[in-house]
């Protein structure tokens, strides 16, 4: 009985963390190289799950506009948030968000004209740049 005690607890506590793996990517990427005249993180070579494409939708995006564009319902919506949405094989594989205090702004944004931004796995290279607390990628050229 105590098994599965433990057992239960160990996945009530993960499933509540709302542990973000952009953000520690891009912060540890952007910490050990702001040194560097142009920090470029290449994307496909930091997340531990697999993905194919990487969707951003930015805050002035509808739910409506996003499962149009992804082609399911994404489960996790909350309004007023910029969100990255990875997916592999047009199947989810993770969600990040940020949902913006406008006296305490952090965050990553991806810097584009347009509400949605997608890139393939092999094209995710980004210069960082950063503003306070928010770090800006700007997709790079090919």
């Amino acid at each position: 009985m105590k098994k599965y005690l433990y057992l239960f607890l160990l996945i009530l506590c993960a499933s509540c963390s709302h542990h973000n793996k952009v953000d520690d990517v891009v912060i540890s990427y952007w910490n050990a190289h702001k040194a560097e005249k142009n920090v470029v993180i290449d994307f496909s070579k930091c997340f531990d799950f697999e993905w194919d494409t990487l969707c951003f939708y930015s805050v002035g995006c509808s739910l409506d506009e996003i499962n149009q564009d992804l082609g399911f319902e994404l489960a996790e919506y909350t309004d007023l948030a910029d969100r990255m949405v990875f997916l592999n094989h047009k199947k989810w594989a993770y969600t990040a968000g940020w949902w913006y205090d406008p006296e305490e702004p952090k965050g990553i944004i991806i810097s584009t004209k347009n509400n949605i931004f997608k890139v393939s796995y092999h094209k995710a290279k980004f210069k960082i740049k950063r503003e306070g607390n928010i770090f800006i990628l700007e997709p790079l050229d090919f």
